[in-house]
């Protein structure tokens, strides 16, 4: 889909965390390099050769942690929020050459900066980016206190993909693939259907809106407690919501 839209940020993800305070901007390009070395999804590489996509971990030639001041400008606020809005817009390029992510900090005045996560959809999600929120947060404390950074969690995409590949040919398998089959012999009518026709030749996308709303800290913090008391998150719950929501507006008891 990428290819088709190939001038389009339609995959683009991420976003920005105001940062209230002095940054040491070395100390931060040490925990992202950090972060980077460890987490196999960030170096993940796509390109596409006779019409197949091959993907591979890079090993090397990592981004760099960008750092721009905007504090001498007129209005630092405004010139960041152009400035992001501007990189949102910039799409990721699939040759095996160049990596899924940008990070970049962006500094408004002494004590407030701006740290910008984005990533293409095919190496993160909305949760994966926010643990790696939190880990960057981690190794750069740890870094600026002097000491050893809470164990991060080694995840191995290679290891992954093996893992898969044996679950694949596993006799587990099978017995999942009957389950799941003998409970769900035929998928039902989506819910959303298709009101566009698809162009490729023009790579034409089909108008869209995006409604925002903020949640207060508090209700979100009871979300997170209730979620917990059941070993999910508050991700999970918020999926749960919209199914009960389009199950009874369209009164179906099966939502695809």
């Amino acid at each position: 889909d990428q290819q088709i839209y190939s001038d389009s940020p339609i995959y683009n993800i991420g976003g920005a965390i105001h940062i209230h305070g002095e940054i040491n901007v070395e100390l931060l390009r040490q925990a992202i390099n950090q972060l980077v070395k460890g987490t196999d999804s960030l170096k993940v590489l796509f390109k596409l050769e006779n019409n197949q996509v091959s993907q591979l971990v890079g090993q090397s030639a990592f981004p760099e942690l960008e750092f721009i001041d905007f504090s001498t400008k007129n209005n630092p606020e405004q010139a960041i929020k152009q400035w992001l809005e501007q990189s949102f817009k910039q799409v990721f390029i699939l040759d095996g050459e160049h990596y899924l992510y940008h990070y970049a900090l962006l500094k408004e005045s002494a004590s407030s900066y701006h740290l910008m996560g984005k990533y293409h959809h095919l190496i993160s999600d909305g949760l994966s980016s926010k643990i790696a929120s939190d880990q960057i947060a981690e190794l750069y404390n740890a870094l600026h206190e002097g000491r050893a950074a809470e164990e991060l969690p080694q995840t191995s995409f290679t290891e992954f993909i093996a893992q898969e590949d044996k679950y694949r040919s596993s006799k587990k398998f099978h017995l999942d693939a009957d389950y799941w089959q003998a409970l769900i012999p035929e998928l039902n009518t989506p819910l959303i259907e298709r009101r566009y026709q698809q162009s490729t030749s023009h790579g034409q996308l089909a108008p869209s809106n995006i409604v925002r709303f903020n949640l207060d800290a508090k209700f979100y913090q009871k979300m997170q407690d209730f979620s917990g008391q059941y070993k999910s998150s508050s991700f999970h719950l918020i999926l749960v919501v919209l199914n009960l929501y389009f199950s009874r507006i369209y009164q179906r008891d099966d939502i695809i």
